[in-house]
């Protein structure tokens, strides 16, 4: 593979890393397989690999630069500034035509790249992932996420382009032109649900959202966050939750067409009135409420002009009409068909 500094790459693989030292049962740790797994590529085209360290109270650092020196750029953050920005500022000092966003508990597996840049010769605008799976188990998680009516993103388990709606950020191709233009992630979000809000600005604009073939990537899902996404274990932090529910009502309020907006943020608190009630009482404690609902319509209203700025801007743009906006949509609730395979979701935290 290509990994020349400098000529002009045709990627930058941008890793956001957090205390990534963390050793695996293989015995590398998290970073280190990350960038192995990048390394072992077969790519004609360049590639650039940008780490963007954000203030490790561990020994990622040492690692990056006893190991990679000659072919990893270290970006080396003084303070914690949360995974959107992390990748904002590895995207305005990228090179290469596309970024591939990578997290540091993700690897490639072979052929990724390739999968990745034939994809892009066919359409050059769209955002891409790949199939994601499991790496402890190797199972499949997910090969896209659709989504339903409250903004639930939930997994597809085959290709199905017509329900395809966004993709997962830890393994995420996008121009790099177009992401630096659009504002990249608004930092306010923090992390979860930042995939969501750029497959559905690019969506707004004309843009596609595809699974490339051919390859996928192994991911030790949640492990940032201190556990594994509740749709994989059942088990979440109070922290993923109060994100995941604050940003999810912060997209819909952004990008969801004018006319259901009253009706599903209607439909949105009430169904956190029910979800409140029922984790207090299973947990037998008021968490659920001072950690998790409370706080998120309390973070709502701060953010309110925000999200009205934000809203503004994506209408201005927008050539997607409600129908077809909704088309892709399913009315099913994900959160009902988790709490009918899985029950409900246990909190840490």
């Amino acid at each position: 593979m290509a990994m020349d500094k400098q000529s002009q790459p045709l990627v930058t693989v941008c890793v956001a890393n957090f205390n990534g030292a963390t050793l695996l049962p293989s015995g590398s740790s998290l970073i280190e397989e990350c960038i192995d797994s990048v390394l072992g590529q077969q790519l004609d085209q360049g590639v650039e690999i940008l780490v963007y360290d954000d203030a490790s109270e561990d020994r990622s650092r040492d690692i990056i630069k006893q190991r990679y020196s000659s072919t990893v750029t270290l970006i080396e953050g003084t303070q914690n500034v949360g995974y959107c920005s992390a990748n904002n500022i590895m995207a305005s000092q990228a090179s290469g035509k596309y970024l591939l966003l990578l997290n540091n508990d993700a690897a490639l597996r072979p052929g990724a790249l390739e999968a990745f840049a034939k994809q892009a010769a066919k359409d050059p605008e769209a955002i891409l992932s790949l199939e994601q799976y499991q790496s402890s188990t190797l199972e499949l998680i997910d090969a896209g996420m659709g989504l339903d009516i409250l903004a639930v993103p939930y997994p597809l388990k085959d290709h199905n382009p017509e329900k395809l709606v966004t993709v997962i950020g830890a393994c995420l191709w996008v121009e790099q032109a177009y992401f630096c233009s659009s504002g990249g992630f608004p930092p306010w979000l923090e992390s979860i649900g930042e995939d969501l809000f750029l497959c559905l600005s690019a969506r707004s604009v004309g843009r596609s959202v595809s699974i490339a073939q051919g390859s996928s990537y192994l991911h030790h899902s949640g492990f940032s966050f201190g556990g594994g996404k509740a749709d994989q274990t059942g088990t979440t932090s109070f922290r993923r939750r109060f994100l995941s529910e604050r940003n999810r009502l912060s997209i819909l309020l952004i990008f969801f067409p004018a006319v259901s907006i009253a009706p599903l943020t209607l439909a949105f608190l009430l169904s956190w009135v029910a979800e409140a009630i029922l984790l207090s009482l299973v947990h037998q404690s008021f968490k659920p409420v001072t950690k998790i609902y409370y706080p998120a319509m309390r973070e709502l209203i701060k953010l309110a002009p925000k999200i009205y700025r934000q809203r503004q801007l994506s209408r201005a743009e927008n050539v997607q009409s409600a129908r077809d906006f909704f088309a892709r949509l399913t009315f099913m609730p994900a959160k009902l068909r988790f709490l009918l395979t899985h029950g409900l979701p246990r909190l840490s935290g």
